[in-house]
């Protein structure tokens, strides 16, 4: 992997971005922190803010950094995009983005949009993939017994696992949102409180820090009120997680309207239906996705992750490996006939 890395860092970006044209490409991220809380255990990578530094270095030399109001004003037929045009983008609020982040974007003058998972703003709730990794974190910490207790909790919703701890690790990683019963039976059976960790650790951002970004520039949008895959939940919970969550959005920001960013990805959800959503609810503004470059609805933005800090090294920034890989990826699927969203 490192060696096929390596072969297609040393492509000319020149010439991926050739291959494939954008009007805007979309880095994206969750958490920049020295080290990893443990309400990301084993579900997030996560970069280093000296890595994440090394990024925005990156992205100043090599691309236009453009806000979200930007992008929106072209996709509205207002004043086009500079060539390579790129906009930065945060998902679930973190408080690390105001510790870590925020600190970074100032010092090299540079935009970013924050998506927040409404539900859990002002440390109001733990957001479920957060509960999940404070279980994952205790599963590996705790003592064998504990773990007997466990696979109790999972067997009581025929879930059947093996004894070892990684066979429970795996069972734990494929919860969704229908399985919150699930998560409450292993939260009691590791003795885990979230209203005690949310009290004492503060993972999310607060209304203060909110607020103090807004008056700095950032910008800010919606993730949902409770981060679920979307494809698994009815139409009208979909509506809901999307409308209501713009709509706290706006209410926190004083704006008309607010982007929003799916959870995951947008996996089978018609462009029919958003279209639809946004047509019932003005105040829903452009949504961003997470499948690359690939061709979408207008009112569809797509974006690449590069939480993960493989292949940086000690000096030095893979987002040219992680672009080109995207580019390539993308003209592959085009010649295959899978260069469109559905």
């Amino acid at each position: 992997m490192k060696l096929i890395d390596s072969m297609i860092a040393a492509i000319p970006h020149a010439c991926t971005a050739w291959l494939v044209h954008r009007d805007v490409v979309v880095v994206n991220y969750h958490l920049i922190a020295p080290e990893a809380p443990r309400h990301i255990t084993g579900i997030l990578p996560n970069k280093t803010p000296d890595q994440f530094e090394r990024d925005l270095v990156f992205i100043k030399q090599h691309y236009n950094v453009v806000s979200y109001p930007d992008v929106l004003t072209s996709r509205n037929g207002g004043s086009p995009l500079p060539k390579r045009a790129t906009m930065i983008s945060f998902d679930d609020g973190f408080r690390e983005c105001y510790d870590h982040v925020r600190p970074l974007l100032l010092k090299h003058e540079l935009p970013c949009t924050f998506f927040l998972i409404t539900d859990s703003v002002d440390n109001q709730a733990l957001a479920y993939p957060n509960r999940t990794a404070l279980c994952l974190d205790a599963i590996g910490a705790c003592e064998s017994d504990i773990l007997k207790d466990v696979r109790s909790a999972l067997a009581s919703k025929n879930i059947d696992v093996e004894t070892s701890r990684d066979s429970i690790f795996q069972a734990v990683r494929a919860l969704t949102i229908r399985d919150l019963a699930v998560l409450d039976g292993l939260e009691k059976a590791l003795e885990i409180d979230t209203s005690d960790y949310l009290r004492d650790q503060s993972p999310y951002m607060t209304l203060d820090q909110i607020h103090e970004m807004r008056k700095e520039g950032f910008t800010f949008g919606a993730h949902t009120k409770t981060h679920p895959q979307l494809w698994l939940v009815d139409d009208e919970r979909l509506e809901s997680e999307i409308a209501d969550s713009c709509e706290a959005v706006c209410n926190l920001t004083g704006e008309s309207a607010a982007p929003f960013a799916f959870p995951y990805r947008s996996n089978g959800l018609s462009r029919d239906s958003l279209a639809a959503i946004r047509e019932k609810h003005p105040h829903v503004g452009l949504l961003f996705d997470t499948h690359g470059y690939v061709r979408d609805a207008e009112f569809m933005v797509p974006r690449l992750s590069f939480d993960d800090p493989a292949g940086a090294g000690e000096s030095g920034s893979n987002l040219l490996a992680g672009l080109n890989r995207g580019y390539i990826a993308q003209a592959a699927k085009t010649l295959l006939g899978r260069g469109h969203m559905a």
